[in-house]
Order: C-alpha cells, then structure tokens, then sequence
C-alpha cells in the first residue's frame, strides 16, 4: 500500500479495500489465484468468525522499523516554554495509500502521562464513512487523503512539578478499526519517524519545486522535535543588594536585600536562599558561612554552611517591599560569587484559559565579593637592647615586636589585643595589657605592639613555641553596633640557647651628675659544677665608680655571687657604662660578646639644675 511497494495501483487498491474489510469485521475479498472451493470455505470460517460473540480483537504494530502506508513527525513548537504560556505539540500525519482511509484514535504519550489525556483525537465514524460533519467537543476528524499533510495540535499547561525538567514524547498511536470489536494500534516510539526516513537518503531532500502553497506543508521541511523545557514563568520582581565591598577576612558581611513585588496581584509562600553560587571551587564552599543572625557565626558555626535556604518572608501585596539583612562570613581570601534566590507562587492568567494558573517564580541576583585580610602582621624578637635576634637565650628577657599594617581599604579600629603565651614562656610583667587599643588605622598605616617575655629557664627544650596573637577589630564607624571580628595568628617557633651564667642588672633608668647611683650585678650558676671566676670591670672616663676593679670568686651549683659598685656621673648625655668581663674557665661559652648582651651598656645622664635666684 506505501509508497515504497512495487506493486500495481490496482494491487494496492484491492489490499487496502480488503484491510478496510477486515478491520470492519468484514469478509475479504478472495486473493487472485485460489481455489473455488478454498474461497468458499475461507468465506464460511469469515461468517462463523464474525457471528461469535468473542472478546474484542485488537493488536500493535511497531512501526519504527518497517516502512508503513502513513508516516508521523512530533514536534513541540519550541524547546522551551514558560510555566503561564500553553505548551503547543503538532503532530503532522501523511499516509501514502490509494484512496482516503479513516482512523479511529490519535493518541500521543508523554514522559508526564498527567498531559496524555489532553493529547487524544477521537473520530467518531466509523472506518468505511467518507467525511461527515463532527461534534468539534468530542470527536476529531482523522479522515486522511493520500499524501496530503495533516497536522493536529495540543495544547495544555504544564503542572508546577515539572518546572525546570523536560518533557519528551514517549510513544505516538494511531489506531485503525473499533476498539469493540477489531482494532489495530499503530506505535512510534519517540516523535514518528520510519525504517526509510532513517536509510533513504533522498528522505532528507525536498523534491518540491517552487514554493509551497500557503495550505499546504511541506513534509521534508517538518523536524522532528520530541522534547522540550518547562522554565519557570519570568518572574516580576526586583531584587536590590546593598553592601561595601570588598569584604573582609572573619567578618561577619553584611548584604542588605530589599525586595520589590512588582506583580499585579500578592505573592505567596515566599521564601529567600543565600549562599555560594552553584559551579565554583570546592574550597570556596569549605571556607564561606551564610546567615540571617550575625550571632550564629559566634554561638553556633556548625549550622553556618556556605548555603542558607528556606528564610520565609510575609505575603507581599504588589508593589509592597520587604527588606531583610544577610551575612556572609569568608574565612579565606578570594573571588566568590554570592546568590540571593527568592521563591514565590502567583496566580497568572494563562491565554485561552479563563480561570488562572499557580505559578512557582524564581527571581535571581548576585554580586561577585572580593576577600581581602585585614592585616598584614609581622613578628620581630630584639634583646632588650633592641638589637634583633634570631634566638633567645634561657631565662633571658626578650622583645617581641608585632607590627601590624593595615591592609583593608577601609579604616579599621583596634578594639585589643592579646597574647596567649605556651608553657615555655611567661611575661616578664605581672599586668600586661595592650598597647593598641583604641588605635584606628587607615590603609598601609602601621601599628607596633612591644612585649617583654622570658623563656623558662629550667626547661631543656632547644626549639619552642611562642603561642598565639590575637586581634579585635571592627569597621570605623558612626554605628556603634558594627561586629567585633577576632582575627587570631599562629606565633613561629624559636630557638633557645642554654648559657651556664646568667647575669641580672640592677640600674636606675637615668642618672644625674654629680649624684652617686649603684649598679648590681648578681651572677647565676645554672650548671650542676663549681665556676672559677675572674671579674673585671674597665675605667672609664664618663664615671668615677668604687668596687672591685678585679675580683676572684666562685659559685657553688644553683648559686649566685653579686658584685656592687657605686658610680659617680661625671658628665651629662647618653653615656657608655663600665664594661664588665668575665674569665670562666669552666663555662668557654661565656665571652665578652654574650656578656655584653645579657647587661645594659649605656645609660641617660640627666645636667643638674639650674636654682632661679629672686631679687
């Protein structure tokens, strides 16, 4: 019967006469070539078959991989439609018989077979009856003509479960005869298509020359189309993001979100998500904290992840706003994108349809935020002379200095710092407290924090840690609620040299002339051995001082000797003060290098006085 079959015109009519026949429940007519009595006894078995009261017969053929007398294509009318517009499906049908044939149902299926019941064409004739006027309510006209293209089209709303999915066409069904009694269903798998339009290549060219009349289809140029997406409806909001950026390392950011309901009607079951943008490094999702209580990130960081969904919002009426303040916490410094999503359900009217749909909306918007680190701090150890050192000796006094510069663009204020020393070292002050609070510093301004601190002198540890710095800070400004943000730096390990001979001090700050003064020192054995020691102490022409210029002494184990001498300031200024040295034959380690380190080398010598005489 197709157009692919080499037999005669009239073969073809007498076939599809006879496969009406049948399928009408109707005797055949008897195939050339048979026998008289084979007709007439293929004619009693047709009359006995068609007097029994059976169950109905039907049956299905696959279609896709045979070359049939009609052919399909399915297309939707485009790949992507929106949840309030109808979703259009044409279904183009050419048969390639000898005369008009009448089939009884087109049906197509759908991956949501929710749409499937919208997606049928009854034709209420019966299969032999030329065209009759139809019931347009109930019944479609499936009478088709040969190799004339006949299109049927669906429409139907798309249910809000299939937003942001596909819908594809399953399967498409013809069927050919009554369901009651004798019916074929004819089935494509997917859009249509068969086994010629799949090999022929002549099946891809148009044969037509000229262009087509307006009312009528060319079958070459018709696409097969079988699945298209549901997107959700263009939402009619206005999302605004207030902020100054960039942000800062640890600080709670704050993202001020007004939101406009620029809908005709109120919206519904609104609700806000925040948080990192889908599709960037997997570390940025480590190191970013989202939430609407600036208290979380404090009391409960375990339920601060790098997205925050579900913030319900009140029903807005239209044009009516709500704002609502976000925070962002980024604990790394980097480039981030950051997306506020709000969620809402309208009543949309949908054209050709009088009552509206419920539509799910999404409005987006993002800001990019750059992370930057509040400070740059740097670490210095220095004897208490200020010289810098790269190790410490046990039981010594040193300086660590801290120099903070700020390196945010906008001006911070330090609120304190602290020191959390390890178990190998103390402060040598018993009040200690910080030096920058209260400081503001704008850009590239520098900070310096002074500590004195001394290693425990009993403990044999050659490497050590110094501990912990910690800062608090906050933005500059007028609002006094703004966050305290604590931004906290591992200290380095030091060194530690241990020295047999310790030496202590004891010297005013300053002097005057022509004012005796005394100056200590009280020498310590740390070794488990006797010290032989020699001690002397060089003239010098800025003091007359009284003492041993040389002495000899020892020092038992864990013991000390104090050497005291009484110096007489003989000029003003910053002066040099007599050097001591020591011989120790038993400690080599102690020479005149470590023992100028370990004692002062100049004091401040203040003139005397002048008396104001009155007259």
């Amino acid at each position: 019967m197709g157009r692919y079959s080499q037999s005669s015109p009239e073969e073809k009519t007498r076939v599809q006469m006879n496969l009406i026949r049948v399928m009408s429940n109707v005797p055949p007519e008897a195939e050339p070539g048979c026998s008289s009595e084979a007709v007439e006894q293929a004619k009693g078995l047709w009359k006995g078959d068609v007097t029994k009261a059976e169950q109905p017969k039907t049956f299905t053929l696959e279609m896709q991989n045979i070359v049939p007398f009609v052919e399909f294509k399915a297309c939707f009318s485009k790949n992507r439609f929106t949840a309030d517009v109808p979703i259009t499906l044409n279904v183009y049908i050419r048969p390639s018989c000898q005369f008009p044939i009448r089939f009884s149902k087109l049906s197509v299926q759908l991956s949501n077979p929710i749409y499937n019941a919208q997606c049928i064409v009854t034709d209420g004739q019966p299969i032999g009856e030329p065209i009759m006027p139809h019931d347009s309510d109930t019944t479609g006209d499936l009478y088709l003509i040969p190799n004339k293209v006949k299109v049927y089209t669906f429409q139907f709303i798309a249910v809000p479960e299939d937003v942001g999915k596909k819908i594809e066409i399953v399967s498409i069904s013809l069927s050919l005869g009554d369901e009651a009694n004798r019916c074929a269903h004819l089935h494509w798998s997917g859009g249509g298509g068969d086994a010629a339009s799949v090999t022929n290549i002549q099946e891809c060219v148009s044969k037509r020359r000229g262009e087509p009349k307006e009312e009528e289809l060319d079958w070459h140029l018709i696409k097969i189309e079988q699945a298209t997406s549901i997107a959700s409806r263009v939402p009619l909001m206005e999302i605004k993001l207030e902020h100054a950026a960039p942000s800062i390392v640890n600080e709670p950011y704050s993202i001020l979100a007004t939101i406009t309901n620029k809908e005709k009607t109120t919206i519904r079951n609104a609700s806000i998500t925040m948080g990192l943008k889908e599709g960037q490094d997997s570390q940025l999702e480590q190191t970013t904290q989202v939430s609407e209580d600036i208290v979380n990130f404090e009391q409960n960081p375990s339920i601060c992840k790098s997205r925050l969904k579900g913030i319900n919002i009140d029903d807005l009426a239209s044009d009516q706003q709500i704002v609502r303040q976000l925070y962002v916490r980024c604990l790394q410094v980097g480039t981030r994108s950051i997306i506020v999503r709000v969620a809402y359900t309208v009543d949309a009217q949908v054209e050709k349809q009088a009552s509206a749909v419920s539509c799910v909306c999404y409005k987006d918007e993002d800001v990019k935020l750059d992370t930057v680190m509040p400070f740059d701090v740097s670490i210095r150890l220095t004897s208490s002379k200020f010289e810098e050192v790269s190790s410490v000796y046990a039981g010594e006094p040193f300086l660590m200095m801290t120099d903070i510069k700020c390196t945010s663009p906008w001006p911070l204020q330090i609120v304190d710092s602290h020191l959390t020393l390890s178990t190998d070292v103390d402060f040598t002050d018993e009040d200690v407290e910080s030096q920058l609070k209260g400081i503001l510093l704008k850009k590239y301004e520098q900070a310096c924090e002074c500590l004195s601190l001394v290693t425990n002198s009993n403990q044999t540890k050659t490497t050590i840690s110094l501990g912990q710095y910690t800062v608090q800070w906050r933005r500059a400004s007028d609002d006094s609620d703004q966050p305290i943000v604590k931004t906290e730096m591992a200290l380095p390990d030091i060194s530690v040299e241990h020295l047999p001979l310790h030496i202590d001090t004891d010297l005013p700050s300053h002097g005057l002339v022509r004012v005796p003064l005394a100056l200590q020192f009280t020498i310590v054995n740390h070794t488990e051995m006797v010290q032989n020691i020699e001690a002397s102490i060089d003239p010098s022409e800025a003091f007359m001082f009284s003492g041993h210029k040389q002495v000899f002494f020892r020092i038992l184990p864990s013991d000390d000797q104090t050497l005291l001498y009484n110096l007489y300031p003989l000029i003003p200024g910053y002066v040099k003060l007599p050097r001591l040295h020591l011989k120790t034959p038993q400690a080599p380690t102690i020479t005149d290098d470590v023992v100028s380190k370990m004692i002062p080398s100049h004091i401040y010598i203040k003139p005397q006085g002048k008396t104001i005489i009155n007259t």
